[in-house]
């Protein structure tokens, strides 16, 4: 292959990009970051760390359940909560 038609070639499968590219623009109409919802199962002494910590990375607070024991035989040292976050997958930096 000769340079001249390589240089053709490079030009046309630009060209190709290009153009894939600019419809490719039309198709997509919104692009998201992907964010999940975690639930924090933690003795409620850390409830103000662990929110602190789901803040710093843009968590944005949905919930948080009182676990309470239901059995009187059943005896727990301390109170559960379950906090519930959407917190975003990309991580900072």
């Amino acid at each position: 292959m000769d340079l001249s038609t390589f240089s053709w070639l490079v030009a046309v499968i630009s060209l190709f990009l290009i153009i894939l590219l600019i419809t490719f623009k039309w198709l997509i109409k919104e692009i998201r970051e992907p964010w999940v919802r975690i639930e924090v199962l933690t003795p409620s002494q850390y409830m103000g760390d662990i929110m602190k910590l789901c803040q710093l990375r843009r968590g944005q607070y949905v919930n948080t359940k009182y676990l309470t024991h239901s059995r009187s035989d059943m005896q727990m040292r301390d109170q559960y909560i379950i906090l519930e976050y959407d917190i975003p997958l990309k991580r900072n930096n």
